[in-house]
């Protein structure tokens, strides 16, 4: 029970068996720490740091009642540890009045029947969550006790509506704490028709759901205002005239070709809806042409345009320009309609040609313009032997002559060679009433196939060799 306090080693000198204490070592008490026998729910506070011979008398722990003991004197040893030889006994107190200061909506009815000691779980009622799960030793004075479990009451949160109305979205009530207002609103696509009130929800803990009392209705949105993004040059009239849960088919515009696209279920949200079908509208290539094309205008620079692009139409060589403007193509199938209100004035062909052939007679073109056709013809006393008609362009009142036409001089004879030369309807030996008309016919002994306007070939009945004419 005591340790050194003071003092040195120090050389025996004994004299008849006995020496003198030369060390001058002091001892003192040691101080006591805890006891190596500590009983239950004993406090042995006023016993830590007494020394070795310090009375010590131990006290019984908050909630507990003496029973038994009395004080005793404390021997230390060396660590401060000694032996509890006091014999106190404590009783663990009854929790039968419940707390002191109950947090409200708690439930201690579990810890009421318990004694200082136990554990005390508090719980809240079935409409309430509880904030965080917590317990605590008890420790009654009187039979209540101090509630350390830090446990308050929250209404429980409700997470899904009993029986869900038809596309009703109940995501602003779910996970709402009971007793709180819930306003239903409509899934995508949907709008509000009817609804009566808001709603307060009400579930517990054991059951989460709660009942939707808003009598909320929602119908079909309408899409008349369109896609919310709309690709460019897609038709979308007919899909705007349908409601939510409609299939959308699209179409392009006149004028332009579509992809492969996907038609799409609407879902219409403020009268608009998202164009989800992939589709791409190409400008079509108007290679074939106007459908209305201006008479004598030149369309050849709008051949390779598309759709949208600018056709700048010009007039024929021979003609002129009264009006017209540059317009904007729009191609089905690809041919379009001329909008340019161009017009070409066709210029006069009355000085006769440039390149004047012998023995033809060019009056009746003289009198035409660009763009009519010209059939000159042979002079009196002449007949063609080769040429055709043309389509005229006249340039300062005078044009080119490009029908090929030859005349000869008409000798009279009826018969050459086995043939027969007469004009058509009339006596050979009257051409100039129609000099451009005459036909060669095969007689008797010859046959062959009959010739306009030139020679036909001959053969005897008789021979199989061809005759000459």
């Amino acid at each position: 029970g005591y340790v050194p306090f003071t003092g040195n080693p120090f050389v025996l000198t004994c004299v008849g068996g006995r020496y003198t204490d030369k060390s001058g070592r002091t001892c003192r008490p040691t101080p006591c720490s805890t006891p190596v026998n500590p009983s239950l729910n004993v406090n042995y506070t006023s016993c830590t740091g007494l020394s070795t011979g310090g009375s010590c008398t131990p006290l019984c722990d908050k909630g507990f009642t003496k029973v038994s003991g009395t004080g005793f004197v404390v021997d230390c040893g060396i660590s401060g540890s000694y032996m509890d030889e006091s014999g106190v006994l404590c009783e663990a107190n009854l929790c039968s009045h419940g707390p002191a200061d109950p947090t409200p909506l708690l439930d201690y009815t579990s810890c009421n029947s318990k004694v200082s000691g136990e554990v005390c779980a508090p719980t809240c009622p079935d409409a309430y969550d509880m904030s965080t799960s917590g317990s605590f030793k008890l420790a009654c004075v009187e039979r209540q006790y101090e509630d350390l479990s830090n446990v308050t009451c929250i209404p429980a949160a409700c997470n899904s509506v009993k029986q869900a109305r038809s596309h009703v979205n109940y995501s602003t009530c779910d996970a709402k704490a009971s007793g709180t207002t819930c306003t239903p609103t409509c899934m995508h696509g949907y709008r509000v028709s009817s609804q009566t009130t808001d709603m307060v929800i009400s579930c517990t803990r054991s059951d989460r759901s709660y009942e939707d009392t808003s009598a909320t209705v929602c119908t079909e949105g309408t899409c008349r205002q369109g896609p919310r993004t709309p690709s460019p040059n897609v038709v979308y009239a007919d899909c705007d005239l349908l409601n939510t849960g409609a299939v959308c088919t699209l179409s392009c515009a006149e004028g332009y070709d579509a992809n492969t696209f996907t038609p799409f279920v609407l879902l219409c949200d403020d009268e608009r809806y998202i164009d989800t079908s992939g589709i791409v509208c190409t400008p079509q290539v108007c290679s074939g042409g106007p459908s209305n094309p201006a008479p004598h205008a030149d369309y050849s620079s709008c051949t390779a345009l598309r759709t949208s692009e600018t056709c700048k139409p010009t007039c024929a060589q021979g003609t002129l320009q009264s009006s017209g403007a540059p317009f904007v193509v729009s191609c089905a199938g690809g041919t379009y309609i001329d909008t340019s209100g161009i017009a070409c004035e066709p210029f006069s062909c009355a000085n006769g040609p440039s390149n004047p052939g012998q023995d033809i007679d060019y009056t009746s073109c003289n009198a035409k313009r660009t763009g009519d056709t010209c059939i000159p013809t042979c002079r009196g006393g002449t007949i063609p032997i080769a040429g055709s008609s043309f389509s005229l362009v006249c340039i300062n009142d005078t044009y080119s002559d490009v029908s090929g036409l030859m005349c000869t001089t008409y000798n009279g004879e009826c018969v050459q060679h086995g043939e027969k030369c007469a004009v058509a309807g009339q006596s050979c030996t009257d051409p100039s009433s129609a000099p451009n008309d005459w036909m060669c016919e095969c007689v008797a002994p010859y046959s062959g196939t009959p010739m306009t306007m030139g020679h036909a070939t001959c053969f005897l009945d008789e021979c199989t060799a061809t005759c000459a004419n």
